[in-house]
């Protein structure tokens, strides 16, 4: 779990980990695998707590709780279970409880600026956010639009409080780092591994919007404004998931069948072999990985309508950096 805290140049992290020692290798070791590798990064102005935003004070010890309380300006909560099997308590044991101590710690000392990292999952088709639970697909997406229905109750006591919603983000552009768990990623490495893909996903796009390209949109966007706002951030960095199994084909050099999509998941689930997706098979069953119908929600009646903005990312992606980082997936298995 990742709370990056500011105070002019000094940039303050909350990471839950054993000690302040691993916690502030893992980050280091984290930044230098993202960076540009042209830039040199000022670690000299980083400072690294072991806490636990689930826990009451961030998991802090309280006389530091209190010095950060009065010293910090600017919170940036990026902290999420992802976790799409995982049930609705250990969903919102982070993404609702622990914005909870996010924002009684934004109130401690002075007033903090706070920008809260949600997702485009939340939206229906008239992107505005689902309002009924019954219409949200998994747990992970019941928590975060509990979370930002929470976060609604400080648009009258206080300003400065952000939603920024992403949608799917790829690796790293400049190093083709790529996440670890990433459910994209997963998927196309079971296809590897398996040798066939569900025709019914050829069609599909995807956005693969490179993680610094968001992040720059972001923060320009984020320091830009103090009031209470949403941005949605879209992004032209489409490519339809049947390009990139003819990518995956290029770079491995392995035919891969098309087969019915029944068919792709009696392979995945009775595969004798290890394969990335075999344990997700129940969710692709259930059919949970879908968009909300037409009439989820009524725009008119959106408690964001006055808040909410979009704005576009036009960087696009090309062939070369999306084999790049297949083969960087590749490499690990």
């Amino acid at each position: 779990m990742y709370q990056l805290l500011s105070k002019g140049k000094t940039v303050y992290c909350v990471v839950r980990a054993r000690n302040d020692f691993e916690a502030y290798g893992r980050v280091v070791d984290k930044l230098k695998e993202i960076k540009d590798p042209s830039q040199d990064l000022p670690l000299n102005q980083l400072i690294v707590y072991c806490g636990d935003l689930q826990q009451e004070n961030l998991g802090l010890a309280p006389e530091v709780y209190q010095q950060l309380a009065a010293d910090i300006s600017e919170i940036y909560n990026s902290t999420g279970n992802i976790n799409f099997m995982a049930s609705l308590k250990d969903s919102l044991d982070v993404n609702l409880l622990g914005l909870n101590h996010v924002m009684k710690f934004a109130q401690m000392g002075h007033l903090k600026k706070v920008n809260h990292i949600s997702t485009l999952s939340v939206l229906g088709h008239d992107h505005y956010v689902i309002e009924d639970l019954e219409l949200a697909p998994i747990s992970y997406v019941k928590s975060k639009v509990l979370a930002e229905q929470y976060l609604r109750g400080y648009r009258d006591k206080r300003n400065g409080v952000s939603i920024q919603r992403l949608g799917r983000i790829a690796g790293n552009d400049r190093n083709y780092a790529v996440p670890d768990n990433d459910l994209f990623w997963r998927l196309l490495v079971s296809i590897h591994q398996l040798g066939c893909c569900p025709q019914e996903f050829l069609e599909f796009e995807t956005d693969l919007t490179p993680v610094n390209v968001v992040v720059e949109a972001l923060l320009k966007n984020a320091d830009s404004r103090n009031d209470n706002h949403i941005i949605n951030y879209f992004s032209e960095s489409l490519v339809t998931f049947g390009r990139c199994v003819e990518l995956l084909e290029e770079v491995s050099s392995k035919k891969i069948e098309m087969v019915p999509y029944e068919q792709w998941m009696d392979a995945a689930e009775n595969d004798q072999e290890w394969n990335q997706i075999k344990v997700l098979i129940p969710l692709f069953r259930e059919n949970v990985f879908y968009e909300p119908e037409e009439n989820s929600v009524v725009t008119e009646n959106s408690p964001d309508k006055n808040y909410q903005s979009r704005i576009t990312i036009k960087n696009s992606i090309s062939d070369e950096v999306i084999k790049c980082f297949l083969k960087n997936v590749l490499s690990r298995y």
